[in-house]
């Protein structure tokens, strides 16, 4: 599920930013990525949406690398080039 707080939010998808249920879904286990939906017109970037994610929603390391490596992994990219996204993910968590 790709997930643009920002856009959520600016879209009444969601009442607040704090109430976004991204936490929530990735406890069911439903598999997400943090994205900026289109930073023109919502005035955001990915990393404005990922740091939104630590301070807002207080998503720790291990919740964000998680999303960042789902975006490797289901991305359209090279074998080769989801791989090493994938590996430099767990070299900074670690």
């Amino acid at each position: 599920l790709d997930i643009g707080i920002t856009s959520n939010f600016l879209l009444n998808v969601v009442e607040s930013r704090e109430k976004h249920p991204i936490k929530y879904f990735l406890n069911q286990g439903i598999k997400c990525t943090i994205n900026s939906d289109d930073p023109l017109l919502f005035e955001c970037n990915i990393l404005s949406e990922y740091q939104l994610c630590r301070d807002i929603l207080e998503m720790d390391d291990v919740t964000i690398a998680q999303c960042t490596k789902t975006s490797f992994q289901y991305s359209c990219a090279p074998e080769h080039v989801k791989s090493i996204g994938v590996k430099r993910v767990d070299e900074w968590l670690s």
